[in-house]
């Protein structure tokens, strides 16, 4: 609040000047109203208020477009505008935003067309209403950049490019044109896998890369078991013998993988008909192919009578071994090559 003393019949005059971006928009108390001068004869304190509003300022929105073979990008000042990914942005009315064009690498810039700009300078703008400007960049002729391809990983694969000059396998890097875009694609050879894609790209798709430089890409390929265990256990046939019942014997076996997957421990079963009356037992780890580990067969005797049971390997079961027993009320010598209980 503002105020100043002045003598009794005192006859003033008040005058409203609004700052740049505002409005005077009239007096209220005082005996005064309008948006004129306020002329106010003092006789007693007398309080006069102005009021000032701020204007609102339009905002209109700068796009830049880019054409041609080529590639590069468009920034602006003041900042707002980065195109590459960022292409459009609102300014103030009466804004002077300046662009600025650079070429990628491999291209040239060519000029600016519509906006009220064009040229290869830089392009200033005044904003007014909605303005669009396209920058031009045109591919160099005759450039090219090498695509270098390797492998990593434990497993085996190929990398072939679209267009054609990559096949890796054998040729794992070659020229191509500046900006062309050059898709990638990996194929893992046997027993592996595509694991995923360094340097220029990852993930596990199709590379796609866009050769406005030299690039190199990494393939990496692990090994996979996809092939199918089998089991193969020494002895092919085990005889128990006859034994007492309410004892128990084990046998031990060397179980070998002779598949092309890995043979998972909790994949040896007992089965058959008289399965339960034997019990497995192992420390194994899973078995790649050649590898061998040992198994203990138990026989627990629980009643008369010959009893059998066919160790197998689930996911494969075209070997297998026959276990055979036979509980008596005494002991007696081995017969037979079954496990049997009788009574």
């Amino acid at each position: 609040m503002c105020s100043y003393q002045y003598t009794k019949g005192a006859m003033v005059t008040l005058t409203a000047a609004a700052d740049s971006g505002s409005t005077f928009t009239g007096w209220s108390t005082g005996g005064c109203s309008g948006t004129g001068t306020c002329v106010v004869t003092l006789n007693a304190a007398t309080t006069v208020t102005a009021t000032f509003t701020q204007n609102t300022v339009p905002q209109y929105t700068l796009t830049v477009g880019k054409s041609g073979t080529g590639g590069g990008t468009v920034t602006s000042s003041p900042t707002g505008i980065t195109c590459g990914s960022t292409c459009s942005a609102q300014y103030a009315q009466n804004t002077t935003v300046t662009l600025t064009a650079a070429a990628d690498s491999g291209s040239t810039f060519t000029g600016w067309s519509t906006g009220g700009c064009s040229g290869t300078g830089t392009c200033v703008v005044t904003l007014n209403a909605a303005t669009t400007v396209t920058a031009t960049f045109t591919q160099d002729v005759g450039i090219q950049y090498t695509l270098t391809v390797s492998k990593s990983g434990t497993g085996t694969g190929t990398v072939t490019s679209s267009p054609a000059g990559i096949d890796c396998g054998s040729t794992c890097s070659a020229g191509f044109d500046a900006m062309t875009p050059v898709t990638l694609t990996a194929q893992a050879g046997a027993n592996a896998v595509f694991a995923g894609w360094s340097g220029a790209c990852t993930g596990t798709g199709t590379c796609v890369v866009t050769m406005d430089a030299v690039k190199s890409v990494t393939a990496v390929f692990e090994v996979t078991f996809l092939g199918t265990p089998k089991i193969s256990v020494s002895p092919s046939s085990v005889n128990f013998g006859t034994i007492k019942t309410g004892t128990s014997v084990y046998r031990v076996l060397t179980v070998k993988n002779t598949g092309t997957g890995i043979l998972i421990p909790g994949d040896i079963t007992l089965s058959g008909a008289n399965a339960g009356e034997f019990s497995l037992t192992t420390d194994c780890e899973p078995l790649t192919k050649n590898e061998t580990c040992s198994v203990t067969v138990s026989l627990v005797s629980g009643s008369y009578g010959t009893k059998s049971a066919v160790l197998t390997n689930t996911v494969e079961l075209d070997e297998e071994t026959c276990l055979h027993g036979e509980p008596e009320r005494e002991m007696r010598s081995s017969q037979g090559r079954r496990i049997t209980r009788s009574g």
